[in-house]
């Protein structure tokens, strides 16, 4: 009897002894508060607004729907965004590309002409980012998402070519120059993640970009193209000496800062995207681009690309994913701004002092599988 006690006894300081460790080593880490004090009083001057330059939404066919236009028209109105940048523009969904039996190439953009009528119509102008590829002009059947974006690079360049620049000559016709001068066309969608969202190299890409720039630049000289519109501030300086070397045209930079350590592309979730603690994880990206654009021509002499826009003052098209949230104070009606960086730049949410509440906008649905968060895109219910 003894004996049992003392092993009862023995067991459980054991079991006392061994929780305590694993307390002390399991002990949920303290983080300090961050206070923020502001000065309503104290104006440094005029809020740079870049935030509402551009939005991202989804994949081009959502547009299409009536309530992804009703909601993107309440959005409009209360935030007041120039343009918004979709993927899919060109996939099958959109049924803009097939070819008949003898491989001559037939287009058709009634569902493109609805999107961006409505668009339009509404006072948003589109960044158009040109992709993914048309089955029936892919080299291969490589898709991402759920709604197979195909992202192979094109069978035959010259038909690509042509494709393009027939689009282009149809935006011409339908909205006249003026009004495409004011839009970007993007080449592609972050061609450095592959696999990802481009099958092909870095030269493939550049190749697509030769024969885009050249197609939409045979329609009219004076509208804006640009890429390469990778992750991670990626292939910029290469991009610029490509087209200084070869002469192509090149009227901006476009690129995504995602603030992340790894997990650029995360599809279904299971990526461990990890964010960077670096408070110059999305700066930095942005001062590294203008660095290498001001640096991409030699000392020595001046540099500038076809259409004579100077290298050192080629804009950047930047844009961010993961949901970090910055709060600003507008003095004039004490209005808190907070932004949220969405999948392709900042959407603007306006908060009331005394409250608020965030409906649910447009889910991405590129990333749905993503749980947490689903990086989604919210707008404003006022209290």
């Amino acid at each position: 009897m003894k004996l049992n006690r003392f092993l009862l006894i023995t067991i459980s300081l054991f079991a006392i002894t061994s929780v305590f460790a694993l307390s002390k080593k399991y002990k949920k880490t303290e983080i300090p508060q961050r206070i923020i004090n502001v000065d309503y009083s104290a104006e440094k001057g005029a809020m740079n607004t870049m935030f509402k330059q551009c939005v991202g939404a989804g994949r081009a066919n959502e547009g299409l729907r009536a309530d992804w236009q009703q909601q993107l028209a309440f959005v409009k109105k209360e935030c007041d965004f120039k343009y918004i940048r979709m993927h899919g523009l060109l996939t099958d969904d959109m049924a803009v590309y097939s070819e008949d039996r003898k491989g001559n190439p037939q287009y058709n953009y009634m569902y493109i002409d609805a999107l961006y009528d409505y668009l339009l119509s509404i006072g948003v102008k589109p960044f158009v980012e040109l992709g993914f590829m048309p089955a029936a002009l892919a080299s291969g059947h490589q898709t991402i998402f759920w709604w197979r974006g195909n992202v192979t690079p094109p069978k035959d360049y010259n038909k690509w070519e042509n494709f393009i620049s027939n689009l282009t000559q149809h935006f011409t016709e339908r909205y006249g120059v003026d009004e495409v001068k004011t839009w970007y066309f993007e080449v592609w969608n972050e061609p450095n993640l592959s696999p990802g969202f481009w099958t092909g190299t870095q030269a493939d890409y550049f190749k697509l970009y030769q024969y885009t720039a050249k197609a939409i630049k045979s329609v009219n000289p004076d509208y804006k193209v640009g890429g390469p519109g990778t992750a991670g501030a990626a292939w910029e300086s290469e991009m610029i000496d490509f087209c200084v070397k070869n002469n192509i045209p090149i009227d901006f930079i476009s690129t995504h800062s995602y603030g992340v350590k790894q997990g650029f592309l995360d599809e279904y979730g299971n990526g461990g995207t990890v964010l960077s603690k670096d408070p110059m994880s999305v700066s930095g990206d942005v001062l590294q681009s203008r660095k290498e654009i001001a640096t991409s021509a030699k000392p020595n002499r001046s540099c500038t690309i076809p259409n004579g826009v100077l290298l050192t003052h080629l804009p950047i098209h930047f844009t961010t994913v993961i949901m970090k949230l910055h709060t600003f104070w507008k003095k004039s009606n004490r209005w808190e701004i907070l932004q949220i960086q969405c999948r392709t730049g900042y959407l603007p949410i306006f908060l009331k002092k005394q409250g608020l509440a965030l409906r649910l906008f447009m889910a991405d649905s590129d990333y749905l599988p993503f749980k947490g968060f689903q990086n989604l895109h919210f707008m404003l219910t006022s209290l």
